[in-house]
């Protein structure tokens, strides 16, 4: 018979990997009342939920969750911890100017040393090492874009120290092989194992009096409270940290446009592969 821990953990590599159990949490026990509730255990919800629960130890902090921690694309993505800001500086500059999106971009570099600290603050053992992003051109397209990005850098206000163009031999210092016209480095990037960090991060929020309840699926969220199957969470704050399955709720299904990503997982590589690869 195939038990719930057995499902959750076939919906990835990194999941599969999880040491400990997946076995699902209590679910909401009935109607409840809190000083604040939160839809959603991914990255958005937990983090929100430790820094609440940090700032006020004396606040009543609940966090539901349809499936169990880090079931979605928190505990699915790419595994790294990536600083600055999606989109266009330029169109961003026009609104708020561009002392507001260097100051933005600063706080996103921050944001990566400042996991890695909560990391080792709560020893959470998530492989979590902070050696840079190498971004490399292998057309002349891509060479392109990647010096355009260079200058955008630099007339943003960021210097060497936050990212440098390579020469290819540089490039081949870093990763062997990649046959690159060109390529750019920041220091401001780590790796994780993404599914050890959310289930660590939900460990470390009930380690501070965060309750945490999974398989409580929310059917509707509004002004002080949330609606479940087995109760409703009436809260002087709600915060629904849902992300693209916000597009599962009732009159929601159009708020997000639906993008998604590829990552290859090998077989393990032997240390004469490692060392072929630099």
């Amino acid at each position: 018979m195939t038990t719930a821990e057995d499902y959750y953990r076939t919906r990835s590599l990194w999941l599969e990997g999880v040491p400990g159990s997946l076995a699902p949490r209590p679910p909401l026990p009935g109607d409840v009342t809190c000083d604040v509730v939160i839809v959603g255990a991914g990255f958005t919800g937990l983090w929100t939920a430790y820094y609440l629960k940090r700032h006020r130890p004396d606040a009543r902090v609940i966090v539901l969750e349809r499936e169990v921690a880090g079931y979605g694309p928190s505990g699915r993505n790419g595994g790294w911890v990536s600083s600055g800001i999606a989109g266009s500086a330029q169109v961003y500059a026009r609104r708020s100017g561009m002392d507001a999106v260097l100051r933005a971009s600063r706080e996103t570099y921050h944001t990566v040393d400042e996991i890695g600290s909560v990391v080792v603050r709560e020893g959470i053992a998530c492989g979590f090492v902070k050696a840079g992003a190498l971004t490399v051109a292998t057309t002349e397209p891509q060479r392109q874009r990647l010096l355009t990005g260079i200058r955008t850098a630099r007339r943003l206000g960021l210097d060497e120290s936050d990212v440098r163009l390579l020469q290819p031999s540089e490039a081949s210092e870093y990763v062997r092989g990649t046959g690159s016209l060109a390529a750019s480095y920041t220091p401001h990037c780590a790796r994780i194992n993404p599914a050890r960090l959310a289930r660590g991060l939900a460990d470390a929020c009930e380690r501070i009096g965060v309750t945490i309840y999974e398989r409580s699926e929310a059917l509707g969220v509004g002004p002080g409270l949330v609606r479940c199957v087995n109760g409703t969470v009436r809260a002087d704050c709600v915060l629904r940290a849902t992300e693209a399955y916000t597009t599962q709720l009732q009159g929601q299904h159009r708020r997000f446009l639906p993008l998604y990503s590829f990552i290859i997982a090998t077989e393990p590589l032997l240390t004469a592969v490692c060392d072929q690869l630099g």
